[in-house]
């Protein structure tokens, strides 16, 4: 399998199931990330796509038979070459802030109740937390992150800003629906579209901009690619589809499966 990297140039839209149709008013939003089946789509679509021609639909069995694995969230360095791996934030982790604005983190587990069949089902704290879930904790853990957090998760007080990312920025943009005959703008019919900026900015204690990282989607696949711009996702927003080297860490609970049979 080899590595690629899908580096977005524009905001990208990966819109869920409501419908969009550019009516006055209609506001098309899109998911926090792309789900492994569209980004699966998008690499089946390029490899059986030959270059200023249709896609090829007798390859369509073959490229099903094609594995993807992804998407995941990598931050670039300026020439470039991957910088930090991140990964979603693990469902065991709770993350809170209380009445005096402090951060705590618990790792939940399972929980027994008296006379109740969903024993096996439910997940908490004890201790009861009575803070309720921090709403901007980070979505998107980095890999140094996620492997302490994967070798022993325990209660703690980490700081926010190394965890990893909260989300992608946001970019929301109004348009105007134009009509055929005079190519001018149509009166009232206005909708709005908020995608996700590949971008993670660094600000200065003035609240200026320091510094702007790229961020990307890598994969790995089987299927034959070919480097150069497409679109993708909702508006065919461009892409640039690099190939890249291996981005996948080593997994540190390997020896946890292969003594107990499983891990968390």
């Amino acid at each position: 399998m080899s590595a690629w990297l899908i580096v977005p140039r524009d905001p990208l839209i990966f819109r869920d199931g409501k419908p969009f149709t550019g009516t006055p008013g209609e506001r098309a939003k899109s998911m926090d990330f792309p789900y492994p089946s569209t980004i699966a789509g998008a690499v089946r679509t390029r490899s059986g796509t030959k270059p200023n021609s249709a896609f090829d639909t007798s390859k369509i069995n073959e490229l099903l038979g094609k594995t993807v694995r992804g998407p995941f969230l990598v931050e670039l360095e300026h020439d470039g070459r991957i910088k930090t791996r991140y990964f979603p934030a693990p469902a065991d982790a709770l993350i809170v802030k209380d009445d005096n604005n402090q951060t705590r983190r618990y790792a939940l587990g399972p929980l027994t109740y008296a006379h109740t069949d969903l024993t096996k089902n439910l997940v908490g704290y004890l201790p009861h937390v009575k803070d309720k879930a921090y709403d901007e904790a980070p979505r998107f853990w980095s890999w140094e992150e996620m492997k302490k957090w994967l070798v022993e998760a325990k209660d703690d007080s980490p700081d926010l800003k190394t965890i990893g990312l909260e989300g992608l920025p946001r970019d929301c943009r109004v348009h105007v629906r134009i009509r055929k005959d005079s190519q001018t703008s149509e009166e009232g019919a206005l909708f709005q579209t908020s995608g996700m900026e590949f971008m993670r900015a660094e600000w200065n204690a003035e609240k200026r901009l320091h510094d702007a990282h790229t961020l990307a989607i890598a994969l790995e696949t089987e299927a034959d690619l070919t480097e150069g711009a497409d679109s993708l996702g909702g508006e065919r927003r461009i892409v640039n589809w690099r190939s890249a080297e291996n981005f996948l860490p080593d997994c540190p609970v390997t020896s946890a499966i292969k003594s107990s049979g499983h891990c968390r």
